[in-house]
């Protein structure tokens, strides 16, 4: 080989690996984000006392307002059957079955906690929008399910939580504060996103990358420090105890998938619409949920198991189904 030839082939296998991490880069960022944090939690509880989740989940929705383009909804504004629908199932019917799949298959304390913080949380702010479109669904839908549920989810998440956790554990929320800091943190910046997106317009297109691929760090950052925080408890725990959070979250998502995919067939959607609602309207936000459980179930550290776990499951699965569609078969 000629030193041509070894010098193209040196500066090729950077770059393939580069592309390969920066496709996979959330996957492998929790997978950092558990050997680290867990075998040197430092830093991840200097970030946790330095207030850092507030601004990462603040900076998460800004760039979600950046990126949402409002213009391509007003096709979708006037069929609002589709959208309804999934506040209830994301915000009613996640929650219920949740409560019962975590009683049925009884999860410990912590790990009830952080099922029902995830089945309360809004959907998904990026992959069900991506994965919805791949599977050959309607954008402007899946555009719209995700802010109506992230807005609606305000309200409806303390509460949620508070009747839910309440049937079963002696748990008071700080449901008005609660609602406060949520519509500070989802709202606001938001808002912000969009009054910066017009101004912004000409060098949106020429940051997209970095626009997409800042929340995907952001949200490393904020794993980290929930993996740091419960360090010491997550050093306890078995492999046998994590499989069977993760068969827990699984059951609920699969089942959720189901109801989803059957609600979208009573309703007489069409086909786009409902492969969008049986993906945007089962999964649930990550940051959100991290966040959370974090900051007001301070007490039960392994809370944030079921949260990752779910995300893990959630992208897998509804990555198989929306390739499957994408192909032209039938669930």
């Amino acid at each position: 080989m000629s030193s041509a030839d070894m010098s193209a082939a040196g500066f090729s296998f950077p770059a393939r690996v580069g592309r390969v991490v920066y496709r996979h880069f959330l996957p492998l960022g929790i997978l950092f984000d558990a050997v680290v944090g867990i075998t040197w939690p430092q830093p991840g509880l200097a970030l946790h006392r330095s207030g850092a989740l507030s601004f990462i989940i603040f900076a998460i929705f800004v760039c979600s307002g950046l990126s949402l383009d409002m213009g391509a909804l007003l096709s979708q504004v006037r069929r609002l059957k589709a959208p309804v629908y999934a506040i209830v199932a994301v915000s009613g019917v996640f929650p219920v079955v949740g409560f019962v799949v975590g009683r049925v298959l009884t999860l410990p304390p912590g790990d009830f906690v952080g099922l029902m913080v995830v089945a309360s949380s809004p959907t998904t702010l990026g992959s069900g929008i991506i994965l919805s479109n791949i599977a050959g669904g309607s954008l402007p839908l899946a555009i719209l399910t995700t802010i109506v549920c992230s807005m609606s989810a305000v309200v409806l998440m303390p509460t949620v939580l508070q009747v839910a956790l309440g049937l079963g554990m002696r748990i008071d929320l700080p449901v008005g504060q609660m609602m406060k800091e949520l519509g500070y943190l989802i709202l606001l910046p938001t808002l912000i996103g969009q009054l910066l997106r017009r101004p912004l317009a000409e060098h949106l297109e020429r940051f997209w990358s970095v626009l997409t691929f800042l929340p995907n760090l952001l949200v490393v950052m904020m794993i980290f420090i929930a993996i740091s925080k419960g360090s010491s408890e997550l050093r306890g725990r078995g492999l046998l105890l994590i499989a069977h959070v993760a068969c827990v979250v699984l059951s609920l998502h699969i089942v959720m998938l189901g109801v989803n995919y059957t609600a979208g067939r009573i309703m007489r959607l069409p086909e786009p619409d409902v492969r969008t609602i049986t993906l945007v309207a089962s999964q649930k936000t990550l940051p959100l949920s991290t966040f959370v459980a974090m900051t007001y179930f301070a007490q039960y550290p392994t809370a944030v198991v079921p949260c990752l776990l779910f995300y893990l499951c959630q992208i897998l699965v509804d990555s198989l189904m929306a390739h499957r569609w994408a192909r032209g078969s039938r669930i």
